[in-house]
């Protein structure tokens, strides 16, 4: 028993039981085929992907984040390949205070890896500003800023 193309793999051996006649079933394993080529890349490329000396990864610099995957699948000797684990980036939930002290509208549409500040409402408050920051990486648009 051999593998099917595009699959290698050592064959093995499919034996009648010894002293059997007519319909019997036979004795066997089956082989163990691996992808014989190299899996072929997805045509067309999907957006936010690029394949380097390190393998597929996600074009973090054009707004992706993740962890690039590329998949083979082969159906009746058919090899497909997708690509998978890439996600836009996404500003973070626009920061909302429930607090009159608090002057929280510069931190609207802060990018990953960005921050914002966060005042204290003069004339009556007073203090130092603190920041506010969206992950790096962030591709959720309901994820709120750290601060």
């Amino acid at each position: 028993v051999k593998c099917a193309l595009p699959f290698v793999g050592p064959p093995t051996v499919a034996v009648c039981p010894y002293g059997t006649t007519g319909v019997t079933t036979l004795n066997w394993t089956a082989p163990s085929c691996v992808l014989g080529q190299a899996c072929p890349t997805p045509a067309p490329l999907p957006a936010g992907y690029w394949n380097n000396d390190r393998g597929w990864q996600c074009k973090a610099g054009d707004g992706f984040t993740g962890n690039a995957k590329l998949q083979c699948v082969s159906k009746c000797r058919v090899v497909k390949s997708s690509l998978s684990g890439c996600s836009t980036t996404s500003p973070c939930a626009s920061l909302e205070s429930k607090r009159c002290d608090l002057d929280v509208s510069a931190c609207s549409g802060i990018y990953p890896g960005d921050d914002c500040p966060v005042y204290c409402k003069p004339p009556h408050f007073v203090g130092l500003a603190t920041r506010a920051s969206c992950p790096v990486g962030n591709s959720d648009p309901n994820t709120e800023l750290n601060w």
